[in-house]
Order: structure tokens, then C-alpha cells, then sequence
């Protein structure tokens, strides 16, 4: 499972490998908008599927911003991850983040508390101190290795 927390400028990446936490990274993307899209576009497409070859990709889901830019900027990431998942064959998943946020108690009512809740929580789980974009990608991959894998596998035996 590759879960990825994406943004613009910033995409957290982790890996899980039979429920175990097996990578994490940070990427950066420099550049215009439409740029740093190609560029996010041919990571997933290159590496991330090309080389890891995932079983199951999980995106962060988009909701409304008070920002339209933000809101566009980040419907577009998703929809070209999505797009290139499909024409890989790749099985993809989106959550939103108050879903995963919730399974794991993450506190907080802004969204700075709720970053810095995801670093404590994988902090305390995995014994490592990380920028929120990779604990935010680890904690999704972590909800869909213990989750959604439960879930797709009731769905096959009943």
C-alpha cells in the first residue's frame, strides 16, 4: 500500500508492506502551478507505480476551501494521480482526512493542532519526529493497511 498526502509543493509518501511501515519520504516541487503538477504526475507515474508497483493507492480526498486556487490546485493533483493510477492498473482509494484523523484520536480544531496531533501520533507509534506531510501519509497508509484491507477482504469472503 502507497499512501500519499499531496500537495503543490509538498507530497508525503509512505509505504506499508503486509500492514508494516517500510518508507517514508518528502518530496518537493518547484516551479509554476501546471509544473509542479507534471512533476507530481510523473512521480506517481514513474516511481510510484512504475518502480514500487503498489497493490493499492490512497489519496487524501479534497474538500472545500475557503480558497478556490487551493481547492482547483488540489482537485487537479488528484485527478491526474487518479488518472494515472487507472491507466496502471492500479486499484486506488480516497480518504478524507477527518476519517483517518478520527480512527486515530488526532486532537484539534484547527488544522495546525490537527498537523501537529498527526506528528505526536506517529511519533508515539513509530518513534520517529517528522514534518506533517509524511505523518499525515503515514497515518493514511497505516488507516488503509488496518482498514480498508479489512474491509476489501470481508467484501471476498462474504
Amino acid at each position: 500500500i502507497i499512501a500519499i498526502d499531496n500537495a503543490t509543493e509538498n507530497a508525503g509518501l509512505s509505504i506499508f508492506d503486509d500492514g508494516k511501515l517500510v518508507f517514508y519520504h518528502l518530496f518537493h516541487f518547484e516551479g509554476d502551478l501546471i509544473g509542479r503538477i507534471m512533476k507530481n504526475k510523473n512521480l506517481i507515474k514513474d516511481i510510484i507505480i512504475g518502480k514500487w508497483q503498489p497493490d493499492l493507492l490512497v489519496l487524501e480526498d479534497i474538500q472545500q476551501q475557503v480558497n478556490v486556487m487551493v481547492f482547483k490546485s488540489l482537485a487537479m493533483l488528484l485527478g491526474n494521480a487518479l488518472v494515472v493510477a487507472r491507466e496502471a492498473g492500479v486499484k486506488t482509494e480516497t480518504v478524507l482526512s477527518k476519517v483517518w484523523r478520527a480512527h486515530y484520536m488526532i486532537p484539534g480544531r484547527t488544522r495546525a493542532e490537527q498537523k501537529a496531533g498527526a506528528i505526536q501520533k506517529v511519533k508515539e507509534m513509530y518513534g520517529v519526529t517528522l514534518g506533517d506531510d509524511i505523518a499525515e501519509a503515514i497515518l493514511m497508509g497505516k488507516y488503509a493497511a488496518d482498514v480498508l484491507t479489512r474491509q476489501e477482504l470481508r467484501k471476498k469472503l462474504f
